[in-house]
């Protein structure tokens, strides 16, 4: 069985499978609103086996959920919880749990796997070395039409901290170091280089970090002993030289300033002493944590590939699929689209539109306000108008609405039709 691109709405039990399910795959599945029992998966399925949950967004993504049902031998790859991933079952074994964001992953029985996965936001390397790749997905070779972006969930897509930031604790990274040994505070949650002179180093690596423009910043611990360092990433020197001297321990974040990654994959960073403070009894450097934030760059959404709903009209494609069409008949009928996780930003908003002689006059709305005039998509014979709507403000990362209302028609129209192609975000 396969269950794939289904929206599932207000359901005590979105999707459950029955007793002793296998060899299912249940994929890129959204339930919403939620309701208290909402779940993905086998919550009262005993004997559930060799099943893979990939991509999926819910409340509880589970099997096995009661006590004494047996599951073995599933895969929870690179889904998104808002309660649990896992089972609550003791009889849950050989099970792998990789690459999901949820608040809690939850399994009682024995050989069960668990890696790279953000847990309320932090980044836990779990039983997967911290610098594994993660392919986007287990089973299929490339981003699907109706999937947003790619991966979806986990390590590499800026998941698990508000503003789509992605902080990484340092005690779990895969780290490396010259010229001195590293050690973690007493209770673990920090990494110390016990530097003893200028050029020593330690250097951490991120995992599968998604190609773009990141704002780095870093948690540090300062100290009577602490040196000075440079960073730099990729073998390049970021932000300025950092002084981790202070005369009482304090934590300290700071700044690195923005890093462009071309590509996809595993990131280094490195912390070198290049001296310290003249108050300072060492060099010794004390990292927490490492956040990567994205900053806003352009994007271009092909309307036909976007969530949308409508009001007063039905919505349509055009005959080769590159469109959509509100068939509208009168004033006040409306299109809404989805831009999926859309980076805080400033961005001016461009649409490509097509008009036709039975083209309407709509206003275009932005979460709610309007922005922009009213546009005329009327033209005597089918053509093709991209159009600036205005300039706006996101203050956090998410899904972003746009819709179009219609206000009117052209006096030589002969209806109120809309038809967009794609939004355009620079």
């Amino acid at each position: 069985i396969h269950i794939t691109n289904n929206y599932l709405y207000n359901l005590r039990h979105h999707i459950e499978l029955a007793k002793s399910p296998n060899h299912c795959v249940i994929s890129y599945n959204e339930t919403g609103p939620l309701h208290a029992y909402s779940d993905i998966g086998a919550h009262h399925g005993d004997e559930s086996h060799n099943n893979l949950f990939e991509g999926n967004d819910g409340r509880q993504i589970v099997m096995a959920l009661d006590a004494h049902a047996k599951a073995w031998w599933n895969t929870f790859y690179r889904n998104k919880a808002s309660n649990t991933v896992g089972s609550q079952s003791s009889q849950f074994e050989t099970t792998t749990i990789v690459g999901n964001e949820t608040p809690g992953i939850s399994f009682a029985g024995s050989n069960n796997y668990k890696g790279s996965n953000i847990v309320n936001g932090v980044f836990q390397a779990g039983s997967l070395p911290a610098g594994s790749n993660l392919p986007p997905s287990l089973y299929l070779s490339s981003q699907p039409s109706y999937v947003p972006s790619w991966p979806l969930f986990g390590p590499g897509t800026g998941g698990g901290s508000p503003g789509g930031a992605t902080t990484y604790q340092a005690e779990n990274l895969s780290r490396t170091s010259g010229g001195a040994t590293t050690s973690l505070n007493g209770s673990g949650t920090w990494v110390n280089l016990n530097a003893d002179s200028t050029n020593d180093w330690v250097e951490f690596t991120l995992p599968n970090v998604s190609a773009g423009t990141y704002s780095v910043s870093v948690n540090i611990q300062k100290f009577g002993n602490g040196g000075q360092a440079q960073t730099s990433i990729g073998g390049t020197n970021q932000g300025g030289v950092i002084d981790f001297y202070t005369g009482g321990g304090s934590a300290d974040p700071f700044s690195l300033g923005n890093k462009t990654f071309s590509a996809t994959g595993n990131k280094t960073i490195r912390f070198t002493v290049t001296g310290k403070n003249g108050s300072s009894t060492g060099y010794k450097l004390a990292i927490d944590s490492i956040t990567l934030t994205p900053v806003a760059s352009g994007s271009t959404f092909e309307a036909e590939n976007l969530s949308r709903t409508s009001g007063g009209a039905t919505t349509s494609l055009n005959g080769s699929g590159t469109w959509v069409n509100l068939n509208a008949n009168s004033t006040n009928d409306w299109v809404q689209f989805t831009l999926p996780n859309v980076a805080a930003g400033t961005y001016t908003i461009k649409v490509n539109i097509q008009k036709f002689n039975n083209g309407g006059i709509a206003q275009t709305s932005v979460g709610g306000s309007n922005l922009g005039g009213t546009h005329n998509w009327y033209s005597g014979s089918s053509t093709a108008d991209p159009f600036t709507v205005g300039t706006t403000t996101f203050g956090t990362t998410g899904n972003k609405t746009i819709r179009f209302t219609v206000t009117g028609k052209d006096g030589a129209s002969s209806g109120y039709k809309l038809a967009i192609d794609k939004i355009i975000l620079e």
